[in-house]
């Protein structure tokens, strides 16, 4: 057995405290749990509870993190509708109105309560990733009252015989007869802006503890269930193994160094996710399922055990294989089928390996330098292929896409996945293969998109006021009043401050005193007009910064109507999107964005809800930019003669900026984008239908589902109700099947810039 895969920097999470191990929890299939009962009782009014959870089973109820019985109980919990749950004295007291279902990453849960707070609101607390949680669907309080927590009755982890949580678990703590805060237990990363574990330095009180599951040379409870607090309150482990092979349940996976898993939010939803989010089945067709890391660039290495071959394909798919299909559905995907070898790509199958018999060990190595991978099976690469020496490839034709491990199943199939998190590997890796996890992954050239790109909210005063919290100078600001109806305001510093442009509508530039008036080194100062700073309206303003690391530039010109112009830009590389507005007189926006909408040079109009995709022969001469120029022809939206005009240029920054199109399904369990980082703010549009644009943030709606929308082609205020979207870790989730965003079939263009980049993003 062999795991020579080494540690390759710290592209996860940041700091100097490091999280060893973490236990996998399988309450789907096993009844996993840890047991302990208190000899007497500590401070029955008073707890704090604090521990890093990554899910893996959703839609599923009385998923305990911790659960005390007595005469009464008390617990924390996800609920069938993801939500978490703190139940004492058999009272429901906090439901969460956020949902928890982001598979990709880690989430740090802090819950506190103390009876005898005089503060009626604060004596039972919720904290997810530093931050505390104030919206509920369900919000109640004891006052004074004595609880299971902390009293010699029995303390369960992870489950209670029946009922439990499906994930992973790291850094549990309980601490008896203190109410503090996530501070206590966490920090934010000066460089990434990251939520990150640190090490808690308080006392426990009589009953506390705290597990950190490193000893794995056992599974009794002076091994894997030992208490590390001091305390000595060891729990009794239920239903683990540490055994060497798919069953261990010691893993290397924490919030200090993700793992890749299978991803339940990127798969057909007939898929059962099972141990840990390495093990699948499926009693439908051809439902495929994808891993929570997409890969651009490096050498990976991974196996797939076929528990229950039948007729499954497994490979690697891209963006756009189908989740009910068999994978290999493009040029940039190939799936290999277990029951002949051979591999598909682009929809057709031919001739590659041999068939693959329940039992076996499957390997993958891919390539993504050089756009190349290999499959084969116990120890033996098909078709005589050297991953190594870089021959005898099942494709050469992945690299420039994101590529990711996938599995098609077929009724009745069965398939776990090792990525080297919990067990070595059955088969020697090819020389230069890495494991899939984040200290491997490539860091971002962006650590903190806030530098380049930030949303703030503020009240308006009717008076001078000096906006601040951007953390840059911005050169570009959209503004939109978001409690009443008001036309966008964007305004640029290549323009100047005063010039307005109005997204919503065809209006020429106008110079307003009243509205931006100067750009601030942290923001901009707003005076007294109402699309910018009306006395007690409430705004959004979102703002980027002109550079070339973050791939955006702003370009004026005069046009001449002369076909064939050229004009310069600053991005260094070709740009994917650029917006043009005459600024002189009354014309349509014009958004060009290549390819990305399937049309050659495709552009749309940010100021309608119009269905048309236009191609570029007169309005850019046919002529796609280049990494230096951009091409305008005589169109009057372009390059009127004597007509002024601004661009907006953008390129794609890997970790920060993400544009394209998802295709619509119009089914509540909607398409997964993969963006590669948790997106701040997106921006979408259907294009094969009239519908209007939608914008969505994480400082409006900071929680899942995210529903308000505000749309770029109405002056309408901020709908709160709007169609659903998850906002996660490495992307979003379309949960809503309104035809202006799910149309089945159909294509939904967008546009996404990051909060944070994979690398270091905490579960949303």
């Amino acid at each position: 057995m062999f795991n020579t895969l080494t540690r390759m920097g710290a592209s996860g999470a940041g700091g100097a405290y490091e999280i060893e191990k973490s236990v996998r929890l399988n309450n789907n299939t096993d009844d996993s749990r840890f047991e302990w009962t208190p000899s007497g009782a500590g401070n029955t009014k008073v707890f704090t509870f604090s521990c890093w959870v990554k899910r893996t089973l959703f839609g599923v109820n009385n998923q305990y993190l911790i659960r005390t019985d007595t005469t009464f109980t008390d617990r924390i919990n996800f609920d069938a509708s993801d939500r978490l749950v703190l139940m004492c004295r058999d009272n429901n007291l906090l439901y969460t109105t956020r949902r928890f279902r982001d598979a990709s990453a880690w989430y740090h849960i802090v819950v506190n309560t103390n009876t005898d707070n005089g503060t009626a609101g604060d004596r039972h607390q919720i904290w997810i990733n530093g931050v505390r949680e104030t919206e509920f669907d369900a919000n109640n309080n004891l006052n004074g009252l004595t609880i299971a927590m902390n009293a010699a009755g029995d303390h369960h982890i992870g489950g209670d015989g029946s009922d439990g949580f499906g994930g992973y678990m790291a850094e549990v703590h309980l601490i008896d007869g203190q109410q503090i805060d996530a501070s206590n237990f966490g920090e934010t990363d000066e460089d990434t802006g990251q939520w990150i574990p640190k090490e808690y330095a308080g006392s426990y009180g009589t009953n506390g503890f705290y597990l950190d599951f490193k000893d794995n040379s056992g599974t009794t409870s002076s091994t894997l269930g030992k208490d590390s607090s001091g305390n000595g309150n060891n729990f009794t482990p239920q239903n683990f193994s540490v055994s060497a092979g798919a069953g261990n349940d010691s893993f290397n996976d924490t919030p200090t160094k993700n793992w890749c898993t299978l991803n339940y939010i990127d798969g057909n939803d007939d898929i059962d996710v099972k141990n840990g989010g390495l093990q699948v089945y499926t009693t439908g067709g051809f439902d495929l399922i994808k891993s929570t890391f997409y890969l651009r660039t490096g050498k990976w290495y991974w196996e797939v055990t076929c528990d229950d071959c039948g007729a499954g394909f497994v490979g690697v798919s891209n963006y756009w294989d189908s989740v009910s299909n068999r994978g290999g559905d493009s040029n940039d995907a190939c799936t290999i089928a277990t029951s002949d070898g051979d591999k598909r790509i682009n929809g057709s199958t031919s001739s590659y390996g041999a068939a693959v018999s329940d039992g076996d060990v499957m390997m993958f190595a891919l390539d993504m330098d050089n756009g190349k991978f290999w499959a084969g099976k116990s120890g033996t690469w098909f078709n005589s292929g050297d991953p190594a020496a870089g021959s005898n490839a099942a494709t050469t034709s992945l690299a420039g896409d994101e590529i990711t491990p996938s599995v098609s199943l077929y009724d009745n199939e069965d398939y776990t996945f090792n990525f080297g998190a919990n067990m070595d590997f059955a088969h020697t890796p090819p020389t230069g293969f890495k494991a899939i996890n984040m200290e491997n992954y490539p860091e971002p050239t962006i650590k903190n998109p806030t530098d380049y790109f930030n949303t703030v909210l503020y009240t308006g005063t009717g008076s001078s006021q000096t906006i601040t919290g951007v953390g840059f100078a911005p050169n570009l600001t959209w503004i939109k009043k978001r409690n009443a109806s008001e036309n966008h305001e964007l305004q640029d510093s290549v323009r100047g401050a005063t010039k307005r442009l109005a997204v919503n509508t065809t209006d020429a530039e106008s110079t307003v005193a009243g509205s931006i008036s100067a750009f601030t080194s942290d923001g901009f100062t707003v005076v007294d007009a109402g699309t910018t700073n009306e006395n007690t309206h409430t705004y959004a303003a979102w703002n980027w910064k002109e550079s070339a690391a973050a791939g955006f530039d702003i370009v004026t010109y005069t046009g001449n109507g002369t076909s064939g112009r050229t004009i310069s830009h600053g991005l260094g590389v070709k740009p994917d999107v650029m917006i043009v507005k005459k600024r002189s007189d009354a014309e349509d926006w014009i958004l060009y964005c290549g390819d990305l909408l399937g049309t050659a040079g495709g552009w749309i109009k940010p100021n309608e809800a119009d269905t048309s995709v236009s191609g570029h022969s007169s309005g850019f001469n046919g002529t796609d930019p280049t990494s230096s120029v951009f091409t305008v022809g005589d169109h009057s939206r372009t390059n009127e003669n004597s007509a002024t005009y601004v661009n907006y240029l953008w390129s794609m920054v890997s970790g920060f900026s993400k544009f394209g199109q998802y295709t619509g399904n119009q089914d509540a369990w909607g398409p997964f984008v993969w963006c590669g980082f948790k997106p701040r703010w997106i921006w979408i549009k259907h294009t094969n239908r009239d519908a209007n644009w939608g914008m969505y943030d994480t400082k409006r709606d900071p929680t899942n589902p995210n529903s308000n929308i505000l749309h770029s082609n109405l002056s309408n205020a901020d709908n709160t109700s709007g169609s659903d979207f998850d906002i996660l870790s490495t992307g979003f989730k379309v949960r809503n099947s309104s035809q202006s965003m799910n149309k089945d079939g159909d294509t939904i263009f967008f546009m996404a810039f990051a909060e944070t980049p994979f690398n270091y993003a905490n579960a949303h």
